[in-house]
C-alpha cells in the first residue's frame, strides 16, 4: 500500500473498455491502479444495515435504489489526503452499488421520522429507512451532523 500523504490524483480514461488498442490498454490499466491507491486512503467513519431509496421526482413516490429492494450496508468514507467524504452502499445480497454520494458543506439534510432521513444534492434525493431505530442513528447520523455543519 503507498502513502496516501504524498498522492496527487488525477485520471485519465480512454477507450471504451471493449474494443481497446494497446496505448488505451494502458492507459486503463494505469487508471484502474490510481483509483485503488485513491480507495486506499479512504476509511470507513461509520457503517449501518439500511434500505437505500431514491425519490422518483415523476411519480412523486420513493423508490429503492438499484435493480431490487433490500438492506444495504451503508458507509460514510473519509479520505484521508483530501479530506473528503462520500455515502456507498452496496446491498448485502448481491453487493451492488445503490449509491455512491459525496458529501458536501451545506447539503440539505433532514431526519423525517427516527428511521427514515433523506437529503439532497444536485441531482438527486435519497433516503435511508432502518427496521430498528437503533441501526440508523448512532452510527450515520452523528457523521451527517458534523459534516455537512
Amino acid at each position: 500500500m503507498s502513502e496516501c500523504s504524498s498522492m496527487q490524483y488525477q485520471f485519465q480514461f480512454a477507450g471504451d473498455g471493449m474494443n481497446m488498442g494497446q496505448n488505451d490498454a494502458n492507459v486503463y490499466s494505469n487508471a484502474r491502479e490510481e483509483w485503488k491507491e485513491y480507495w486506499a486512503c479512504e476509511q470507513s467513519i461509520a457503517s449501518a444495515r439500511a434500505s437505500v431509496m431514491i425519490y422518483d421526482d415523476v411519480n412523486k413516490k420513493w423508490m429503492p435504489s438499484g435493480t431490487s429492494s433490500g438492506l444495504s450496508k451503508v458507509h460514510i468514507y473519509q479520505h484521508q489526503v483530501n479530506n473528503t467524504f462520500r455515502v456507498v452502499g452496496r446491498k448485502l445480497q448481491d453487493h451492488e452499488v445503490v449509491i455512491n454520494c459525496a458529501i458536501l458543506k451545506g447539503l440539505k439534510y433532514n431526519q423525517a421520522t427516527a428511521t427514515f432521513h433523506q437529503w439532497r444534492d444536485n441531482k438527486q434525493v435519497y433516503g435511508l429507512t432502518s427496521v430498528v431505530r437503533k441501526m440508523l442513528i448512532p452510527s450515520l447520523v452523528p457523521c451527517f451532523m458534523l459534516l455537512i455543519c
